[in-house]
């Protein structure tokens, strides 16, 4: 570049030179040269033109009013999960295959024995299906924000030299190091990413998205409980355990979402609470109340009375009652509290 800037061009020309490592310079030209010094040094491949950092799309501020969702836990979704983690976003992550570690196992056996896991294998889980490649990063795009990931990478435990590196390459063992460690980024940062949630279907209300639907969770559980709930398994899931499901009524798309799943899960054979609430999304003291007293009654051991919901959203004892109405009301206690409003 210094060769090519001479004669008159000197004068209209200025040349800045800052070494950004013991293996890159930055060459700066401000003038009428730079097309001639890239024309000039085409065919060398140690010289090319720095990408220019293309704007991007604002964060949402953190305030949101619900967690942004990020379907996915390999490269774009870890990205997105970061990004949002570090401007305050708290994301949740819901990825269909395990862990990186345990993922490795599930690989390991498959390698062995043949035995395969389809939910968690060398394409799904933790990483996406690049995780249990060599690790080279390698691409055929030039974006100005390729220094962001690799930096990220270094950050998480990647070796310092794919900074400069022609062909970067992390390794299969340290990949897996990195993946886990941004993973444990996010969630220092607020994020919570849930490993076995696959999603299977989308809920569309008035054009925009409404809900996430997913598959059930594979660990057993004894009973569980949600307020204003837009991400449901679908089909519901055969578990058996008593469930509680509450909604403020002013939250309409999820109050249709929360009615109808309950209706599915009694006909599946789980016993289900369903509670209308008043108010809107946040659960009020009633709905705090109720999810309290059926942990209790569920701990300890409490026998489970039927009680039916009439059309009103009252609830009336009823010697028989059609099973998508049957709401296991285990004691007095919960009644009064379910009765009340």
């Amino acid at each position: 570049a210094a060769a090519i800037v001479n004669g008159d061009e000197a004068d209209e020309t200025t040349l800045a030179v800052t070494a950004v490592d013991d293996k890159t310079l930055d060459v700066k030209l401000e003038g009428k040269v730079e097309k001639k010094v890239l024309q000039k040094l085409r065919r060398d491949r140690n010289v090319e033109e720095a990408p220019v950092p293309q704007a991007t799309a604002p964060i949402p501020a953190p305030h949101l009013e619900r967690r942004p969702v990020v379907v996915g836990f390999g490269p774009a979704g870890m990205f997105a999960a970061l990004t949002l983690a570090r401007h305050g976003c708290e994301p949740l992550v819901l990825e269909r295959g395990n862990d990186v570690d345990t993922r490795h196992e599930d690989i390991e056996r498959f390698w062995r024995g043949g035995a395969l896991n389809p939910q968690s294998n060398v394409q799904f889980g933790e990483g996406g299906a690049g995780t249990f490649s060599d690790g080279k990063l390698t691409t055929r795009i030039n974006d100005a924000h390729m220094k962001d990931v690799i930096e990220a990478f270094i950050a998480a435990g990647a070796p310092e030299e794919i900074r400069y590196l022609h062909k970067p390459h992390i390794g299969t063992d340290i990949l897996r190091e990195v993946v886990r460690n941004i993973r444990k980024e996010i969630i220092r940062l607020g994020g919570t990413v849930r490993f076995g949630a696959q999603v299977t279907d989308v809920e569309l209300a008035g054009g925009q998205l409404a809900a996430l639907l997913q598959s059930a969770s594979p660990f057993p559980v004894a009973a569980w409980a949600v307020h204003g709930c837009g991400v449901f398994p679908d089909p519901p899931p055969r578990l058996g355990a008593p469930a509680l499901v509450s909604c403020g009524i002013g939250d309409e798309g999820r109050f249709t979402l929360g009615r109808t799943f309950a209706c599915r899960y009694r006909e599946a054979g789980g016993p289900l609470i369903w509670k209308p609430t008043r108010g809107g999304h946040a659960p009020d003291a009633t709905a705090l109340a109720l999810a309290r007293a059926f942990f209790a009654a569920v701990a300890s051991g409490a026998p489970c009375a039927l009680w039916g919901e009439d059309d009103t959203r009252r609830v009336l004892p009823r010697a028989r009652i059609d099973p998508e109405y049957a709401n296991p009301l285990y004691t007095p206690a919960m009644a009064a509290l379910w009765r009340g409003e």
